[in-house]
């Protein structure tokens, strides 16, 4: 009789840890998550600087390059 009392409580417990160790999981799922996602911001962060600095000076060559081809074109007969 006393097994059968038990029966249903361990089964409960073993339910209960079962809950506790999916959350505990998701717990730590979320945490890799936000570390991730911190890191890509650092990433994307770095990216659009390099992109900005690199326009600049695509910017400044082109226009080198335009002044160049006035200059070759003014000394031409």
């Amino acid at each position: 009789m006393l097994q059968y009392i038990e029966g249903p409580a361990r089964h409960v417990d073993r339910g209960k840890k079962r809950a506790k160790k999916m959350r505990q999981k998701a717990k730590r799922m979320e945490s890799r998550l936000y570390e991730q996602m911190e890191h890509l911001r650092s990433e994307l962060k770095t990216a659009q600087t390099t992109v900005h600095a690199l326009r600049k000076v695509h910017t400044v060559a082109a226009r080198d390059l335009e002044l160049a081809r006035h200059k070759l074109a003014a000394q031409r007969p």
